[in-house]
């Protein structure tokens, strides 16, 4: 399974997130929201974090915002949350597999 968890700086629902799932073993990566800002109002996400999860088998989800109901499933192997459309799908592969493609301009590559 492959998580990313975008947050923001000095974000107490962001470290909330990211505490609660590495106290239970599940590995992440994290990318920043301020980077990817526009790619993330295009996918309609309004709050932080942006958790992203590509399961081993099954439908990738998607939820933002502090969610412990979100976050048990995934500790427990079963990710809920809003089912990724496929644009997003794209996004998240690309930046699992090509993160330098979405360097904020002037950011190093």
């Amino acid at each position: 399974m492959k998580v990313i968890i975008f947050s923001l700086p000095n974000c107490q629902p962001c470290r909330m997130t990211k505490e609660r799932l590495a106290a239970n073993g599940v590995e992440f990566v994290e990318g920043s929201i301020e980077i990817h800002r526009e790619l993330f109002r295009n996918m309609g996400f309004k709050s932080a974090p942006v958790v992203l999860v590509e399961p081993d088998a099954g439908e990738a989800v998607s939820w933002s915002g502090y969610r412990p109901d979100c976050i048990k499933a995934l500790i427990d192997g079963k990710p809920e949350g809003d089912a990724i459309s496929g644009y997003t799908r794209m996004c998240v592969m690309i930046e699992m597999r090509e993160p330098e493609l979405f360097s904020a301009p002037g950011e190093a590559k």
